[in-house]
């Protein structure tokens, strides 16, 4: 009985000494960030999968605190389009039951993300209206905007990065 408690605390311990040496030493990205102050992206988020845009948006905030760590300001716009304006909605019928609960986890995640500044959310209304979302059941962080490849667009020449989260 010990033992069998004993090997997954050891493997655990393990873990957490193994990786605290990476964290702090973690690599820079000073050869690709070189010249820069600010870093603009548009994330082009298209997934209807609550739970791989949660896995997406943890990379979305290691990305944020990575650029703050190197002294660079990040500007974000996130771009919902096709299916994960349903994502965005608080109608419950909008998705099947059993994700439901993952999709409450992500808006959660998604307005820590909004509160941050130079952070925008933007609803595709296009998207909305082929779905069925109705702009009364978006959380307030969100724009509804007429078109996001327009909202990708405009930014471009801007100098925004677009990154899509499928």
């Amino acid at each position: 009985m010990t033992t069998r408690l004993l090997k997954p605390l050891l493997l655990a311990a393990g873990l957490a000494l193994a990786a605290a040496p990476y964290a702090a030493d973690k690599p820079d990205d000073r050869v690709a960030l070189k010249g820069l102050t600010t870093a603009r992206v548009v994330w082009d988020v298209t997934t209807a999968d609550p739970a791989r845009l949660n896995a997406h948006l943890a990379l979305v905030e290691e990305t944020w605190d990575d650029l703050l760590r190197q002294k660079i300001k990040p500007e974000m716009v996130f771009a919902f389009r096709e299916g994960s304006v349903r994502i965005l909605s608080e109608d419950t019928e909008l998705l099947p039951f059993e994700v439901s609960t993952d999709a409450g986890q992500v808006r959660e995640r998604l307005a820590r993300l909004a509160a941050r500044p130079g952070v925008r959310m933007e609803a595709c209304a296009i998207s909305m209206r082929g779905h069925g979302v109705k702009a009364d059941t978006l959380p307030p962080w969100v724009s509804v905007v007429g078109n996001t490849f327009n909202s990708i667009i405009g930014r471009a020449p801007k100098g925004f990065a677009v990154i899509t989260l499928p």
